[in-house]
């Protein structure tokens, strides 16, 4: 629990400087994806009477924007641990499974972020991997669709 706050706490804290020094004009802001996926879909479904829960979603969005101007989003996931950096090396995949769920634009083109802090046991140094998948969109404008895999 400890780690996976922490972890999300220092995430969150990286997401808001990384896409603000790349795009230095615009305005980064953080909302929880449970909060906006829930404006536009639910989080179960009924299919053939069985009530389905969707899995995997991002924890946040980054929303880099600037007025007058398409948003960009950015599915954000952290996978925090206790453990050795073997145990770490694993974590950015599965939250690239979380972060994945979420197509804004045409599929398989939406940047994210991908974080995985490691605590150690022993009190020594906090280490935090960060990925970015580029992708070429992620856009939001009347035309574009956002997609729940």
């Amino acid at each position: 629990m400890q780690s996976g706050e922490l972890g999300i706490g220092f995430a969150l804290t990286l997401a808001g400087h990384l896409p603000g020094s790349r795009f230095p004009d615009h305005t980064v802001t953080i909302a929880p994806a449970d909060t906006a996926i829930r404006a536009g879909w639910a989080l179960t479904s009924r299919y053939k009477g069985e009530k389905v829960k969707y899995r995997y979603h991002p924890q946040h969005f980054a929303e880099i924007w600037r007025p007058g101007k398409p948003s960009l989003v950015i599915p954000l996931a952290s996978k925090g641990n206790h453990c050795d950096s073997a145990t770490s090396a694993e974590q950015p995949a599965s939250a690239s499974a979380h972060a994945e769920a979420v197509h804004i634009g045409p599929w398989n083109e939406t940047p994210d972020l991908l974080f995985s802090p490691q605590l150690p046991t022993d009190g020594g140094m906090m280490t935090v991997r960060a990925l970015q998948a580029p992708g070429s969109d992620g856009r939001l404008s009347r035309r574009r669709s956002v997609r729940r895999t």
